[in-house]
């Protein structure tokens, strides 16, 4: 009787030691700031566009790509990012055929090695007046680094939107 007893005792503790007991970590806050907010990014994208910046040249490149078609401004110096704390991010909604369309940056977290950026985009409405024109918004941010291997971008309905692979 005893063998018996132990034998199950150890068949409940191999069992336990067996399951998977994966514990699901809740996710952390990284800080993200929003450096530029367009209605027309150029050149113009077809769709969704992610774009990550590492470095500074990187980023001044995108900057002024930015800013290099705005009529009666002056194009301004990027702003200065510590590439070894944060990235550059580039989220572009693609052409738009009237006014009225954008995106709002909500969030940033990390869960699960992923960073997920949480933006809500938003269109005109459907029985509204809108300008007839083309647009292509598009936001420009810095998201600090993390222990994460992917950047996802998920929208107000948790949709993804698009991915960048941090691994070589």
């Amino acid at each position: 009787m005893a063998k018996g007893m132990m034998a199950l005792l150890l068949c409940v503790m191999i069992a336990a030691c067996m399951a998977e007991t994966r514990e699901s970590k809740p996710p952390v806050p990284l800080s993200v700031e929003v450096i530029a907010k367009r209605s027309h990014c150029l050149p113009v994208s077809t769709g969704w566009t992610i774009s990550l910046m590492d470095s500074k040249a990187s980023f001044q490149q995108v900057f002024h790509r930015l800013n290099a078609y705005r009529i009666g401004s002056t194009v301004k110096s990027p702003p200065n990012i510590d590439f070894q704390h944060y990235y550059g991010l580039l989220i572009e909604m693609g052409q738009q055929s009237t006014g009225g369309f954008g995106v709002d940056v909500v969030n940033a977290v990390l869960a699960d090695r992923t960073a997920m950026v949480r933006l809500s985009w938003y269109r005109p409405s459907s029985n509204g007046m809108a300008s007839q024109m083309l647009t292509s918004p598009c936001v420009l941010l810095q998201l600090e680094k993390g222990d994460y291997d992917e950047i996802q971008v998920v929208d107000q309905e948790n949709a993804l939107i698009g991915q960048v692979s941090l691994l070589q």
